[in-house]
């Protein structure tokens, strides 16, 4: 409505809106990484439902150019980083590949928080590139004619090889 307690109303929201912006490290630390992805989840899709009232799209208007600067993507590994360091996989192949894609330094989204794939996306995460595995062999000092017992472990055999391959030759396609 119209009436002076929906105005106050819509001001109390967006009040609360710059309030959880500005205090979302400490709303980090209450939450799972899972359960809080659950909560940004929750947030953007208040946004997007027909007939809410334009006041809840402050909540997520506000938070979302925070999120890119906050370590709040769970890795494989367990580890926090902000989202443009992690990377999506969505094939097998690369799924499988992943132990590999880890040893040599790329962050893979942690299973669990893959069913929030485009909420990941909007924040700042990237789906797996070529680019990124090419970056990080460099960044091992693998080249081409580097010797098997040379390469980092998770890439001293022949079948790590053919694995990592295998989820490269996806990105190709």
């Amino acid at each position: 409505g119209q009436d002076y307690q929906s105005e106050w109303n819509r001001h109390a929201i967006g009040a609360a809106a710059t309030a959880a912006a500005q205090h979302f490290d400490q709303i980090i630390d209450l939450f799972a990484p899972e359960h809080l992805w659950q909560f940004l989840s929750q947030i953007q899709k208040i946004t997007h439902t027909e007939g809410q009232d334009a006041v809840f799209q402050k909540f997520w208007e506000k938070l979302l150019p925070f999120l890119p600067d906050k370590a709040i993507v769970q890795t494989t590994t367990s580890q926090m980083v902000i989202p443009d360091k992690a990377r999506l996989v969505d094939t097998e192949e690369e799924k499988a590949a992943v132990p590999i894609l880890e040893k040599v330094g790329i962050a893979v989204v942690h299973q669990d928080l893959r069913k929030h794939y485009s909420l990941l996306q909007e924040v700042g995460v990237q789906r797996l590139r070529l680019d990124d595995i090419i970056k990080a062999l460099q960044a091992k000092n693998i080249a081409y004619g580097t010797a098997l017992s040379q390469a980092p472990k998770g890439l001293q055999s022949i079948e790590d090889w053919e694995q990592l391959w295998a989820a490269t030759n996806v990105l190709f396609g």
